[in-house]
Parts: structure tokens; sequence; C-alpha cells
């Protein structure tokens, strides 16, 4: 999305973790993902999630997601400091014929993002760094709703957390979203693979 919003070309692959490839070591001997890789150069390496975000805000400032008032700025990487524990809760979530795991931690999160969430978006009337950091998180959620009969998912999320709600039917109907978001039955059959011990399949939509 983020890719999207700045308006550039791009080429995605993917990596196997179980079995990386010599040539993804022989670049990042760290092993891992994502790698943003700029124009070929080894110099641009750039890891992580939120690093590559702040990166291609600061490489094409003229389609920044990010706003130039420094305290605004920094507000945006508070909030999305915030919303880490949301999403690195939701990561480790199990959820092949239901939800397992400490759910009671996952509502106190989720709590957290729907009371910190005070207008249309984390970051005003449109989405800035909050937003793009937590939409794959839940959007994993909705996803994980589709296969497996929870009554979390069901009926205490809904019930719960409404403005998250409200919030990730408009983050998933954006422009920029519906461009770079891969069929749901490929992100679908991707979990159930992974929910499945030894068997993910990092391969399922080539």
């Amino acid at each position: 999305q983020t890719i999207i919003k700045i308006c550039f070309r791009f080429e995605v692959l993917n990596i196997n973790l179980q079995n990386k490839p010599d040539w993804f070591l022989s670049k990042h001997p760290e092993g891992t993902v994502p790698l943003l890789e700029h124009d070929g150069k080894v110099p641009y390496l750039v890891p992580d999630s939120r690093v590559i975000i702040e990166y291609l805000d600061d490489a094409f400032p003229e389609t920044s997601i990010l706003p130039r008032e420094p305290y605004l700025r920094a507000k945006q990487r508070y909030d999305a400091n915030k919303l880490d524990s949301v999403c690195s809760t939701i990561q480790k979530v199990s959820y092949l014929t239901r939800l397992s795991g400490n759910i009671t931690t996952l509502a106190t999160e989720l709590a957290v993002a729907e009371k910190l969430l005070e207008t249309s978006f984390y970051s005003g009337t449109t989405p800035g760094l909050p937003d793009i950091v937590l939409y794959p998180f839940i959007h994993r959620l909705h996803v994980i709703r589709q296969f497996v009969r929870d009554s979390f998912l069901d009926d205490y999320f809904p019930n719960h957390f409404p403005k998250l709600v409200k919030w990730f039917i408009k983050m998933r109907t954006m422009p920029e979203t519906e461009v770079v978001r891969e069929p749901e039955h490929h992100l679908k059959a991707f979990l159930i693979s992974k929910a499945k011990q030894n068997a993910t399949d990092f391969d399922i939509h080539l």
C-alpha cells in the first residue's frame, strides 16, 4: 500500500523462510523479511517493514505519507509504536480450527487500538503511518474469520470494537489498498497452510 500511494513500479519476490535461497542470504545475511532493494544497489537494501515505510517516505517526499510538520510527524510515529503490541499479539494467535493462545491479551490490545482511534483514521482524515502499520494485521483476522468459526471473531470483535470495524472497511476499500491487495482466497490458503505445522506454502499464489 505504501508503494502504491507513492506511485512507482515494483516487483515482489517471495522467500521460503524454511529454506532461504543462497542468493538472498548473500544479499542479506540476517535473512529477515521484508527486505526492500531499491535500484538494485547493495547500499539500498532496506530491511524491516517500518523502516521500509519511512525510507520510501523520505526517498519520495513529493508523495509523503508522514506529515512535514514535526509534531504531527512525531505523533504518527508514536501512535504507530503504540500499535506495535497489537500487531505482535495478532501474529502470535493460532487459528487452525478456532482462535487459540492468549485471547485475553488479544482483546486487551484490540481495546487499545479501539481507544486510540479518535477520528476516521489514526492519522486524522486520511491514512498515515499508524493505519498502514495496523491494517495488514486486522486484515489477517478478517481472512481467518472466513475459515474459522470462532465466537471471538464472529461476536466479540464486532460488538466490542465498532470503530475498528468501520476503520477496516474504509481501509480495505481504498483504491491504494485494492490495487495491491492479493486475492483473499490466496491469503486464506496461505494462512491455512501456515496453521499446519511445517506445512507453510510460500509459493501458494505463484
